[in-house]
């Protein structure tokens, strides 16, 4: 699953489907597969100029594309994922995710317990799901 995250993410990337379609709000299962640990390789390899017209993609841009994504914490919770994705964007850019009943919900608790300040774990929890998707909040 996370490869074929990761496949999902480079194919859009490279089809120029994030330059072509900004205003969609991009979020992405299981911390986006492996993107925020390949996301200098992927940004080193396609933003050279050796491989031809990349479609205006160019080293800062795919920097930029991978950014302005959003990911969930489905199966991604583990110390060295959730520093690698908080290190590719900010908490407002990440919501919770569990894969129930595939993997336990205790996912939450490792959320809570990585010592990070109150309002980015409740952004987490339910505050970014709420912004991306207005109705999801509460009246």
């Amino acid at each position: 699953m996370p490869h074929d995250t990761t496949r999902t993410v480079t194919s859009l990337l490279l089809s120029g489907s994030f330059s072509r379609l900004p205003d969609i709000k991009w979020l992405f299962s299981h911390a986006g597969g492996t993107i925020p640990m390949l996301a200098g390789r992927i940004q080193a390899f396609y933003g050279r100029s050796t491989r031809g017209d990349q479609s205006g993609l160019t080293a800062d841009g795919i920097a930029e594309q991978f950014r302005r994504l959003h990911y969930d914490t489905a199966n991604a919770t583990s110390a060295p994922t959730m520093a690698a994705l908080m290190t590719l964007v900010p908490t407002s850019q990440i919501t919770f995710g569990s894969d129930y009943p595939y993997f336990p919900l205790n996912q939450i608790e490792v959320i809570r317990q990585m010592g990070l300040p109150a309002r980015d774990v409740q952004a987490i929890e339910s505050g970014n799901a709420a912004r991306l998707v207005p109705r999801l909040g509460s009246s």
